[in-house]
């Protein structure tokens, strides 16, 4: 079965990173985007296994694009990360099943891949 992921993470190169995670678990079907727009988009457009979101990016906050993803997909699993611990809450109070700071994605995700398969 394939899977589709959506990387909507502002850094460049934590996005690369984790984008590299997913494919080393030989899923290749992977979305990046760096802002809430376009992520917005691509919800509207397609259905995602999981989705990993940062809490901000350039142009705002992710709540819109957490609470798009409850509507459209209730079930997809959400990987977000925040440094700010009230951040951290209110993520997990808008039904992301897992929340970590920055420095804890890269592990989260390796261990939320093979739940996927």
């Amino acid at each position: 079965m394939k899977h589709k992921i959506l990387l909507v993470v502002g850094d460049a190169d934590l996005s690369n990173k984790l984008a590299g995670l997913c494919m080393s678990a030989e899923i290749s079907d992977i979305d990046e985007v760096g802002s809430c727009a376009a992520a917005l988009e691509r919800i509207e457009e397609n259905q995602y296994d999981l989705v990993v979101c940062d809490d901000c990016l350039a142009d705002g906050k992710t709540d819109a694009v957490i609470c798009k993803i409850r509507v459209s997909n209730p079930n997809c699993p959400i990987l977000a990360f925040s440094n700010d611990e009230a951040t951290r809450s209110c993520m997990w109070e808008r039904g992301c099943t897992s929340v970590v700071t920055p420095t804890g994605v890269e592990a989260a995700l390796v261990k939320m891949l093979p739940c996927l398969s």
